[in-house]
């Protein structure tokens, strides 16, 4: 059973942010929130879901797949590392597991929506990119 800290671990460790403490939107203006808002829960564990036999979880997490349009916001820039290993990760293990073509197209409409983070003179990969500007 929890302790009562224990269920508010989250608010003691992530006080409310003061004007005066740097934020990711410090650094790089309009970084999309949580993740892109692309629903990563339910991406980052389509594999476990398919492994501990979640499997009408997984055919409800697919429908969230398949709607998913991965264009960001015009003024929006999606964090490359946080979103290969969360939703292309996500995705490419599931396809490993399942064959579901789905997810192969979905990975590779995202890969090319990444693309551009690698327009760099030295070839490494931006930290973020907007594929729209």
């Amino acid at each position: 059973m929890r302790s009562p800290k224990m269920n508010s671990f989250h608010s003691q460790t992530h006080p409310k942010r003061s004007e005066s403490r740097p934020t990711f939107e410090f650094i790089i203006p309009h970084l999309s929130p949580r993740f892109n808002g692309w629903g990563v829960t339910a991406f980052d564990t389509l594999d476990t879901m398919l492994l501990m036999g979640f499997d009408d979880e997984f055919k409800r997490a697919l429908e969230l797949v398949k709607k998913t349009n991965f264009v960001p916001k015009t003024d929006d820039y999606v964090p490359f590392f946080e979103t290969v290993i969360r939703y292309l990760g996500g995705l490419m293990s599931a396809y490993a597991l399942s064959n579901e073509p789905i997810l192969l197209d979905k990975a590779d409409e995202l890969a090319r929506v990444l693309s551009p983070v690698f327009n760099t003179t030295t070839g490494f990969p931006y930290y973020a990119v907007n594929p729209t500007s």
